[in-house]
């Protein structure tokens, strides 16, 4: 499973030393593709222990495992009435009240198996308030569950938010150029 991320030798070795006794939280930093979405993926299914069930590797990495919920912002920046938690009194809702909202679905059970983990995708599009509301939940989580804040730009979240976590950085990876463009190089000499 791991040896689907290139490139990332140190970072992975970090997250399967991780796997074995888990944080509460992560923030996995890193630029689009490196590897760090993949990476994520097999460090929940690793997180839930899901790696000698071969279905349950399928849809961890897939993104579709029960036990490994993934969020990202429906707007711009989280929203706190939307994403977040439940409304109050005098906030509206502008998605389907059906879809689960991350407070709550880090304090639910998971469903089939012990430890549950919830992704949090551009964490850094958390306003403030959004991510106060979120620092009770991502300091004290139920024990069966993991917090992962994913992002590439992680001055851009709270300092309080950033202290909770493990922090675990990805490289920028340079692709191997491809034949292709090797042979067209040469052509053209450069």
């Amino acid at each position: 499973m791991w040896e689907s991320v290139h490139g990332q030798d140190r970072a992975v070795g970090m997250l399967e030393r991780a796997s074995q006794r888990p944080g509460h939280a992560y923030l996995l930093v890193g630029p689009r593709g490196s590897g760090v979405e993949h990476a994520i993926r097999c460090f929940a299914a690793a997180l839930i222990r899901v790696t000698d069930d071969e279905r349950s590797v399928r849809l961890a990495l897939r993104g579709a495992h029960p036990d490994i919920v993934e969020f990202e912002p429906t707007t711009n920046t989280y929203t706190l009435a939307n994403e977040i938690r439940e409304p109050r009194g005098g906030e509206t809702y502008r998605r389907d009240r059906a879809l689960p909202r991350v407070i709550p679905e880090i304090h639910r059970a998971p469903i089939e198996g012990n430890r549950k983990v919830v992704w949090l995708r551009d964490a850094d599009r958390m306003s403030p308030e959004v991510a106060n509301a979120l620092l009770k939940s991502l300091e004290e989580p139920p024990p069966r569950t993991v917090v992962l804040l994913s992002t590439e730009r992680p001055d851009a979240l709270l300092n309080t938010v950033r202290s909770r976590c493990q922090r675990i950085d990805f490289a920028y990876v340079v692709e191997a150029p491809s034949a292709a463009s090797a042979a067209l190089r040469a052509a053209f000499g450069a």
